[in-house]
């Protein structure tokens, strides 16, 4: 109790003083090519397809397009003390998101890099990467309200005060 009221005598107040940096920022690297593996190594690949044929036929993968997606984040914050009151406060100065596709195109080997079969499964896997970097930029602005409606529900992105030893 005591402490509160050596707060109040002081009557430190944790504002922020320009609202937090928001970005979310998406990218990509250069599109990798491997036809290397055969299409039965194709067909054994882990993916996440469901195949509009039913689970009853037997489907051969000629390409497929495998897009690892990495999500990094860094949030920097500011403090400032007062040393009479013992009390800080905390803010959040800054959020940066960082979204990024690695795409790879994979052709099954039988396909001759000149014929019909792979030029037109090269155009197919290319529409995957299309969409792939469609939903992570359409997904930017999203995050961004997310971020902000979740920090304002937790109390905003000052923080205090509290005892400088917390």
């Amino acid at each position: 109790m005591a402490s509160y009221i050596h707060l109040a005598a002081f009557d430190v107040k944790c504002q922020l003083k320009s609202a937090p940096q928001i970005s979310v920022v998406a990218s990509d690297t250069n599109v990798k090519y491997d036809n290397t593996k055969s299409q039965a190594e194709l067909d054994n690949f882990d993916n996440d397809t469901i195949s509009p044929y039913g689970a009853n036929v037997q489907t051969h993968v000629g390409g497929l397009m495998s897009g690892e997606v990495s999500v990094s984040q860094n949030i920097r914050t500011l403090q400032e003390t007062y040393d009479r009151a013992d009390v800080g406060c905390v803010y959040v100065d800054s959020i940066k998101v960082d979204i990024h596709i690695t795409p790879t195109i994979y052709i099954a080997n039988h396909y001759p890099k000149n014929g019909c079969m792979y030029k037109e499964i090269m155009i197919h896997e290319k529409k995957h990467i299309k969409v792939d970097r469609m939903i992570v930029n359409k997904y930017t602005n999203i995050i961004i309200k997310g971020l902000d409606a979740a920090f304002k529900k937790a109390g905003g992105y000052a923080y205090g005060p509290m005892k400088k030893s917390e």
